[in-house]
């Protein structure tokens, strides 16, 4: 993605170091936030990860970072949902998912359907869940993403079983 950043503004007349500058700054800088602000959910540190991953997101928004923004709302929805806030974590991935649909990103498309599939399975939504279970399931197989699979299946499957079709769960 660092590469991609850079070839792009040199190919839109930026010197390579003004797009290596470019490049460090639209993603190093709130990656590396976005990572921190999960990393301190993880220690238990969800009000300062919260407060981090806003202040991230807003600058990526200043900044038009658009792949800041999206990484920033898929941690928002996590620390959400370590708050036991799901209406917010719902919120949070209802807004990624168009930014990783334009971006085209994979990874991020795939985590935040199945993720809001798991939500929607909260709010009682089963047949809302599984068309977005199924898409999550279908992508992580095609890019190999293992782990994001088992959860979407497992998306599946509750969905199916609250659908009352046991047979394909």
């Amino acid at each position: 993605q660092m590469t991609n950043a850079w070839e792009q503004d040199v190919l839109d007349g930026q010197t390579a170091l003004g797009a290596a500058e470019g490049a460090f700054r639209k993603l190093a800088i709130p990656g590396t936030m976005a990572l921190l602000a999960n990393a301190l959910g993880h220690l238990g540190r969800v009000d300062e990860a919260h407060a981090l991953a806003l202040q991230t997101l807003a600058g990526a928004r200043q900044h038009g970072l658009r792949k800041g923004e999206c990484n920033c709302l898929l941690h928002l929805a996590v620390i959400a949902s370590r708050r036991d806030d799901y209406l917010d974590a719902y919120r949070c991935l209802l807004a990624a998912l168009p930014i990783a649909d334009e971006l085209a990103e994979a990874a991020d498309q795939c985590v935040a359907r199945a993720n809001l599939a798991s939500c929607l399975l909260l709010f009682g939504q089963p047949d809302a869940a599984r068309p977005l279970a199924e898409a999550a399931t279908r992508m992580a197989r095609a890019i190999g993403m293992r782990s994001a699979e088992m959860s979407a299946r497992e998306f599946l499957s509750r969905a199916l079983l609250d659908l009352g079709d046991a047979p394909a769960a």
